[in-house]
């Protein structure tokens, strides 16, 4: 087969809310747990998208989308998928907010913990999955699979995978609140990712697969990561992602952008993106452009460019840092 080469924006945790000024009272009372986005940052990423939109095969989310899943929260961030643009400025629709309408490639997505909260206490909620039906078309804890950069000739199968908790009660600790920031690698929805993964590598052997989830699984392991934000069980996903030659997985959730190795041979590259468009001194406001090379049916070259977010500039920056 021959070399493909695709070029996809990554992005995660962009927390839009419809009441900023709500969130922003009590982020400081929940140490950032409720943290919400800069209109300013979301503004230039829908800018980027429209400038790249040609050169983009697609647009990876991984996760909090909204700060929460009650429904002014996920109405305020469907609108930033779906309202018209405006003609003099195609990355804002005709209120002046940022959209991406204008982006005519895929954009696939995965549910993170803060999309499925009905209320603030964190309890787990499906309002989520009726609003962005459209992106995430399977339902509650489930696998999606997109094929780019189309079907009908696909090279990288972005297999995403749905592990935010279904219970507050299978949270490692009800009591130290682990229900608002906990994913859980349940047996039922690992032997479903390992299904779609078995079948795209039959159905489609010149396409190489890469999984895409909300929580950076064992991010603990390197850097530091409170037991309220860990993914638990994410031993059983490494290790069936080694059987299954998965070698990267993106991801978010920590608000830290990462790039670490994992597994018995560290052959699992991890991905971690940081957050889109939340803002503050101990987190990472990144986004990143993904250049993917695929050659018989495997990825043979994963070379990201990070941007971060300069607020006085109002505007996303090359790191100067080296990626891996």
């Amino acid at each position: 087969y021959a070399m493909s080469k695709l070029q996809v924006l990554h992005l995660s945790d962009l927390h839009l809310a419809g009441n900023r000024a709500y969130y922003e009272r009590w982020r400081d009372y929940t140490n950032n747990l409720l943290s919400v986005y800069d209109p300013d940052a979301l503004e230039a990423i829908g800018e980027i998208v429209y400038r790249w939109g040609n050169d983009l095969d697609a647009i990876l989310i991984s996760g909090d989308i909204a700060v929460t899943g009650t429904e002014k929260d996920i109405n305020r961030a469907t609108e930033f998928f779906t309202t018209p643009f405006s003609t003099e400025e195609p990355w804002l629709n005709n209120k002046r907010k940022p959209t991406l309408k204008a982006f005519t490639k895929p954009i696939v997505i995965v549910p993170g913990n803060h999309d499925r909260f009905c209320n603030v206490a964190g309890w787990p909620g499906n309002l989520f999955y009726s609003y962005f039906s459209s992106y995430w078309t399977v339902g509650v804890g489930e696998i999606q699979c997109h094929l780019l950069p189309n079907k009908e000739s696909p090279t990288l199968a972005i297999i995403c995978g749905d592990f935010s908790l279904d219970k507050i009660s299978h949270s490692s600790s009800i009591l130290l609140g682990s229900h608002f920031g906990q994913g859980k690698v349940y047996k039922h929805k690992l032997q479903k990712l390992i299904k779609e993964t078995k079948r795209i590598t039959t159905s489609y052997p010149a396409c190489a697969i890469i999984w895409m989830i909300h929580f950076a699984p064992q991010f603990e392991k390197h850097y530091e990561l409170k037991i309220q934000m860990q993914l638990l069980d994410s031993k059983n996903l490494i290790e069936e992602a080694e059987k299954l030659g998965i070698e990267y997985i993106l991801c978010g959730h920590t608000h830290l952008h990462k790039d670490y190795r994992i597994g018995n041979n560290n052959k699992v590259r991890i991905y971690c993106a940081g957050t889109s468009t939340c803002i503050g001194s101990d987190i990472d406001t990144t986004i990143h452009l993904l250049n993917i090379e695929v050659e018989n049916g495997r990825v043979v070259g994963f070379n990201p460019q990070s941007l971060t977010y300069d607020p006085d500039q109002q505007t996303f920056f090359l790191s100067t840092e080296n990626e891996e």
